[in-house]
């Protein structure tokens, strides 16, 4: 799900790993960090509030910018693929470091 308008630089080291036509930066990791400027956690409860709450945000719709009807259109729907999204990309994530933390135990086994 994205809302956000702002975007920013790479930090040294980082490897950029999502971006959009909107948002030339919209991911990157650094070592095991994961920085994300999209969200894979919203409910569709959450987006129907900031929906509401910021509606200012929606009104100049563009190929950035959806309107509220888009967003909220088949949110269930949309929440339960993003929900697969997460799971898939937070799962790779926890296993990446698991990975990491076994090769630094055994080396310091060995070592």
């Amino acid at each position: 799900f994205q809302w956000h308008e702002h975007t920013f630089s790479l930090p040294p080291g980082a490897v950029a790993l999502a971006r959009s036509a909107c948002a030339e930066q919209q991911a990157f990791a650094i070592g095991s960090m994961l920085a994300m400027q999209f969200h894979l956690e919203m409910t569709p409860e959450s987006i129907s509030g900031l929906v509401a709450r910021y509606p200012g945000d929606l009104e100049q719709v563009s190929d950035c910018v959806q309107s509220a009807e888009a967003i909220t259109a088949d949110l269930a729907d949309r929440a339960r693929r993003l929900y697969r999204i997460a799971a898939v990309v937070f799962g790779r994530w926890v296993a990446m470091i698991k990975d990491k933390k076994a090769i630094c135990c055994a080396a310091r086994s060995i070592g």
